[in-house]
């Protein structure tokens, strides 16, 4: 009877072990923000502007992880990247992203985001940010609506600045838009149903030849990023090479289901030898 018990009680501390470790590994699985991330000294970064570019994949992010485990990193639309020097603009981020980082490993990607500040200046290579928290409600749902949309243009920028700083037609134009950029982006406001101060322009002919001339031109400068990004090689910083570890192979939920198995055939092998003892 006491064997029996004991038994019993070995296989209930195997399978709890193993539906712990299980759970240890759903936990680490789930993407994490970069700013909690940071805030619990899981990693160290540096975030930046590239070519002062106002939009597009222009911040780049260098992520080093300072643990032994490797984990997901995310960041979200509408989340705001602030910098360190005031006269540089507040970014938006305006397409989702993930970021998987292997254990003590280093990862470089590029975000995309939008000015969020008219009047400030736009980020360079040497402008340092940090990643903060979410921007108000309606600047949330207008870098939603970029991504969802794929309005990582300068319409999606006259639009991000008609609602962080509620600008008039007149400060739009000053960057050249047209009446129809500026009716674009009045239809784009009242999708979302979030309020500007522009006001809708009657279109003539002129406008509809600069509109064709920009596209052109947006076109080729876009070319021109993507040849660029194909042959930028970004340093990296190769991390310490180490034995991986049982964890580092098959994970927390690998190790406990090997856990439970192991014990199981434990307890066969004992429960066998013991009926071999009884036999003789």
């Amino acid at each position: 009877m006491k064997t029996r018990a004991f038994q019993l009680l070995l296989l209930v501390v195997f399978v709890t072990c193993g539906l712990s470790a299980f759970g240890i590994q759903q936990v680490r699985s789930k993407p994490l923000s970069i700013k909690d991330a940071a805030e619990k000294r899981l990693i160290d970064y540096r975030l930046s502007g590239t070519d002062g570019s106002h939009y597009g994949d222009c911040m780049a992010i260098v992520l080093h992880n300072n643990t032994d485990s490797a984990f997901v990193l995310q960041i979200l639309p509408g989340t705001q990247l602030v910098p360190v020097q005031h006269q540089y603009q507040t970014m938006i981020v305006t397409k989702s992203a993930t970021f998987n980082l292997p254990a003590n490993g280093v990862k470089s990607y590029n975000i995309f985001a939008m000015c969020g500040e008219y009047y400030d200046t736009p980020p360079d290579a040497h402008t340092i940010y940090i990643v903060d928290n979410m921007a108000k409600k309606d600047v949330v749902k207008l870098a939603q609506h970029i991504e969802f949309n794929a309005k990582q243009n300068y319409k999606g920028q006259y639009a991000m600045w008609s609602v962080t700083d509620q600008i008039t037609n007149k400060d739009l134009e000053k960057y050249g838009a047209t009446s129809i950029d500026i009716n674009d982006v009045l239809r784009m406001t009242d999708e979302i149903d979030v309020p500007v101060k522009l006001t809708p322009i009657k279109v003539d002919e002129k406008d509809k030849v600069v509109e064709s001339k920009k596209k052109s031109v947006y076109k080729r400068e876009q070319a021109k990023v993507i040849y660029k990004n194909l042959n930028q090689s970004t340093p990296k910083v190769k991390p310490k090479e180490k034995t991986p570890s049982l964890i580092d192979k098959y994970g927390f939920g690998g190790l406990g289901v090997l856990t439970v198995l192991s014990g199981m055939v434990y307890l066969a092998l004992r429960q066998k030898k013991k009926n071999k003892q009884r036999k003789v």
